[in-house]
């Protein structure tokens, strides 16, 4: 019943061109907390990324409402301008926001330039530890204290693992794993989904609970082992 086990076996499954599809769950990298932090790491890699600007810059929850966004991005497109340049010019605008959300505005975008630092200097798999720390994003799923939350930490954690193999497999290449790198092969994966999309012989993923009952062929029991 943990949906995270399931990263290994797409990644497999990728690997040698075999469809699938996960039945009472979500594929791995469209889980909203894996979108969440790979927006991170995008807005790490490109700023101008609005899209994915948007996504993070109230998750976890800062105060930072729609109407202020909304005043920013209204801006940043009368400025022909991205959103994180726009966050670089409050100064300009500041009579169309209040003082506290300037101020948490400003508290973002600091954060955003502290882990752009950071990860020029360190691996994928440390720029991820250090976005889930710094952003608040763990904290506010441990804080949640809930089985949904645990699932989601979880996810996290599956993803590090991805990127640990990521970075195991380029070096192997000899190769310099970089953050770029990942997210290019995330894209890939995305970019494969489509692909597959379409009435076509698929192998199914699920729990063991989802499968009592239905007349498989054939069912194949993975990751049954002690305390999982």
């Amino acid at each position: 019943r943990v949906h995270a086990q399931s990263r290994v076996l797409e990644e497999a499954l990728r690997a040698v061109n075999m469809p699938y599809q996960i039945i009472g769950g979500t594929k791995f990298y469209d889980r909203a907390e894996v979108k969440d932090a790979i927006a991170y790491l995008r807005v790490l890699v490109n700023p101008k990324s609005d899209v994915d600007i948007l996504r993070i810059i109230n998750t976890p929850s800062r105060g930072i409402g729609s109407t202020t966004m909304e005043r920013v991005a209204s801006y940043a497109s009368m400025q022909n301008i991205s959103i994180f340049e726009a966050l670089n010019r409050l100064d300009e605008f500041a009579e169309d926001i209040g003082s506290a959300p300037r101020k948490r505005l400003g508290q973002f975008r600091e954060l955003i330039k502290l882990l752009a630092e950071e990860a020029k200097k360190n691996t994928p798999e440390e720029v991820l530890r250090s976005v889930l720390a710094k952003s608040g994003y763990k904290k506010a799923l441990e804080d949640e204290d809930t089985a949904e939350a645990e699932g989601r930490l979880e996810n996290l954690a599956e993803l590090a693992g991805s990127m640990s193999d990521y970075e195991a497999e380029a070096e192997a290449r000899g190769e310099a794993p970089t953050l770029d790198g990942f997210l290019e092969r995330v894209s890939l994966v995305a970019d494969s989904d489509t692909a597959n999309e379409g009435p076509i012989e698929k192998i199914t993923l699920m729990t063991v609970h989802g499968a009592k009952g239905l007349e498989f062929e054939l069912v194949l029991l993975t990751g049954m082992e002690e305390d999982m």
